[in-house]
C-alpha cells in the first residue's frame, strides 16, 4: 500500500549553534505521559544496565538543580525523556554504552548546558486566524542574537507596522537564559506576525508545474500509457476547485489536496545518495528520467498494479545498459519494497586506468593492487577503525579466508585494523592476529565526537545508505555525531545508533 505524506503547514526553524544536541530520532512519553524507563521485569541485569539506570537518575536529579535557566532545565528534561526510551530499547551493552556515553555529557561538571528554545504560536495578520506551529525545539550555546527562519515557502514573517515580509527575524537569548523574537514581527499577545503566499494563482501554478514535469522530464516504454497517466492527473485535477480568495487554512487544505492527487499518480524514488519525486506510475511498463545534467537515464519497471518497483538499471540516452562503478538501491513511497540496479560494473571510457585520490584519513604504508587473476592473495600494512553494523553479528574469518567458528564481532562496534587484505575480489581487514573482518559487512570511519548543522531539511539514512523514510532532521538544527564514513561514495556523519546524515547536508 502506497504510503501517503501531508504537507508541512509550516516550519519554523532557529538557527542552531554547534551543541550536544539530542539524538536524531526524537522519542516522546508514552500516551500516559510516562517517560519510558528500562523494563522492571528484568532480574538478571548486567553492569552496563545498572551504569545506564544510575546515570538516569544522576540526570534526572540534575533537572532540579536550581542555578539553572527554565530554557536548559527543558534541555535536560528532553534529554532524559529521549535517554530513557532510548534505554528501554537498547537489548546489547553496547548500545547501553553508547547511551552512558551520551548522558555523560550533561552530568560533566564542565559541560555548559544548552538553551532550548519553545517556538511560539503564529497569527496571519490582520485575521484571527491562529497557524499551528510544529513543536520544534533549537538548542543555543551562550547568550546573543540569532536569525529565526521559517522553513517553507507558503508563509513569511509580517511586520506590524508595514506591508514588508521577511524570511528570518532576530531570535535574542539573554544572560538569564530568556529567549525573545523581534517585535516588530509580534502582536500584542506575543504571536508571531505572519502572511499568507498561497493564493489562487499559487496553487494554479503547481498544477501546471507538475503536469509539465510529467511531460518533459519522463519517457516510458509504453508511451501511450504514459500519456494515459498524465490525462488522468490532469483530470483530477482540474476537478480540484481553488477559490478565488481564501483563509489560509482552507488554501492550505486545497494544496494538500493537490499534492495527494498528483501522489496518486506519481511517487518518489531515492537511489542512492539521490532522490527524484514527481516519478509517474506508469503500470506494467517502465519509466525513465535523467539523473543530473548530462548525467545518465534511470529505468525503473512497475509491476501491473503500479505497487511495486520490480527492476532498475542506468542507461544512456538511447536506452543502452551502461557499466557503472556500483550498483544502487532503490526505495520508494509505493511500498516497503527494495530493488537494486543491475548493471555492469565497470568504466564505459577506454580502459585507461582511473586514479581517484583517498578522500579519507586512512593510512596505508603500501599501495595494495588488485590482479586478475581473482585467487591472488594481496596484504598490506593499513591503519584504519571498521565499525560494524547494528543488528548483526560479524564473523571472523583466518588468512585464507575460512570461517572462524568459536567467535565474532557483535555489531555496533568499533575496531582498530592495521593490515588490509584482498582475497578473491574481496577486501578483509584485520582486528587481532590472524582474525579478519570482511569491510562488507561494516564500514570504515574516522571516531571524533562533533557537532553538525543542518543546512535544510535533511534526509536520513541507514549504515548500509538506505534512505530513512519516517523521519528527518530539520532545517538549521544542531546534532551530535561520534563517527564519520564514507557510505555509497558519500562522506556521513553518524547522529543516532543506525542514522546518518550527508556531510553535504550540514554547514
Amino acid at each position: 500500500m502506497k504510503k501517503h505524506f501531508g504537507p508541512i503547514v509550516l516550519g519554523l526553524i532557529a538557527m542552531t549553534l554547534a551543541a550536544p544536541a539530542v539524538n536524531a530520532t526524537t522519542v516522546l512519553a508514552d500516551e500516559n505521559g510516562d517517560v519510558a524507563t528500562p523494563s522492571e521485569e528484568q532480574t538478571d541485569k548486567s553492569d552496563v544496565q545498572t551504569e545506564l539506570e544510575t546515570s538516569l537518575a544522576e540526570l534526572k536529579a540534575k533537572i532540579s538543580v536550581n542555578d539553572l535557566a527554565d530554557t536548559q532545565i527543558k534541555t535536560l528534561e528532553n534529554a532524559y525523556t529521549e535517554y530513557s526510551n532510548e534505554a528501554k530499547k537498547a537489548t546489547t551493552d553496547a548500545e547501553r554504552n553508547e547511551i552512558i556515553s551520551f548522558i555523560a555529557y550533561y552530568l560533566d561538571s564542565k559541560s555548559t548546558i544548552n538553551y532550548t528554545f519553545d517556538v511560539p504560536s503564529g497569527i496571519i495578520k490582520g485575521t484571527d486566524e491562529k497557524v499551528a506551529l510544529p513543536n520544534i525545539q533549537s538548542q543555543f550555546t551562550k547568550p546573543g542574537t540569532y536569525p529565526l527562519y521559517i522553513g517553507n515557502n507558503d508563509v513569511a514573517f509580517a511586520n506590524n507596522t508595514d506591508d514588508k515580509t521577511v524570511r528570518s527575524i532576530n531570535l535574542t537569548l539573554d544572560e538569564n537564559g530568556k529567549f525573545t523574537i523581534d517585535p516588530n514581527y509580534l502582536d500584542e499577545n506575543g504571536n508571531i506576525l505572519l502572511k499568507s503566499n498561497l493564493s489562487k494563482d499559487s496553487l494554479t501554478d503547481e498544477i501546471k508545474q507538475a503536469e509539465n514535469t510529467m511531460q518533459t522530464q519522463f519517457t516510458s516504454s509504453d508511451p501511450e500509457a504514459l500519456k494515459s497517466v498524465i490525462a488522468e492527473m490532469s483530470k483530477d485535477l482540474s476537478a480540484i476547485e481553488i477559490p478565488a480568495e481564501a483563509s489560509y487554512t482552507d488554501f492550505s487544505k486545497v494544496k494538500e489536496e493537490i499534492q495527494n492527487t498528483i501522489s496518486k499518480y506519481s511517487t518518489f524514488a531515492q537511489y542512492g545518495n539521490r532522490g527524484k519525486t514527481g516519478i509517474p506510475v506508469v503500470k506494467g511498463a517502465s519509466v525513465s528520467f535523467q539523473t543530473e545534467p548530462g548525467g545518465n537515464y534511470l529505468k525503473l519497471a512497475f509491476d501491473k498494479d503500479g505497487s511495486n518497483v520490480t527492476s532498475a538499471e542506468f542507461t544512456d540516452k538511447d536506452d543502452n545498459p551502461v557499466k557503472v562503478s556500483e550498483n544502487v538501491n532503490i526505495t520508494t513511497d509505493l511500498s516497503d519494497q527494495k530493488v537494486t540496479t543491475n548493471n555492469e560494473i565497470g568504466t564505459n571510457e577506454p580502459e585507461t586506468p582511473i586514479v581517484t585520490p583517498s578522500t579519507d584519513d586512512h593510512n596505508s604504508s603500501s599501495n595494495t593492487t588488485t590482479d586478475t587473476n581473482t585467487n591472488k592473495k594481496t596484504i598490506s600494512n593499513y591503519s584504519t577503525v571498521f565499525y560494524a553494523l547494528p543488528n548483526k553479528n560479524v564473523h571472523l574469518y583466518n588468512e585464507n579466508g575460512e570461517v572462524i567458528t568459536n567467535r565474532g564481532l557483535s555489531g555496533n562496534t568499533d575496531w582498530k585494523a592495521d593490515k588490509k587484505m584482498t582475497l578473491n575480489n574481496e577486501v578483509y581487514l584485520r582486528v587481532a592476529t590472524n582474525e579478519w573482518v570482511k569491510l562488507a559487512d561494516g564500514l570504515e570511519v574516522n571516531l571524533g565526537s562533533t557537532v553538525v548543522n543542518t543546512l535544510n531539511d535533511a534526509h536520513l539514512y541507514n549504515a548500509k545508505g538506505d534512505l530513512i523514510t519516517n523521519r528527518g532532521l530539520a532545517k538549521n538544527t544542531a546534532w551530535r555525531s561520534d563517527k564519520t564514513a564514507s557510505i555509497n561514495g558519500q562522506t556521513m556523519y553518524r547522529v543516532a545508533t543506525n542514522e546518518w546524515v550527508k556531510a553535504a547536508d550540514i554547514k
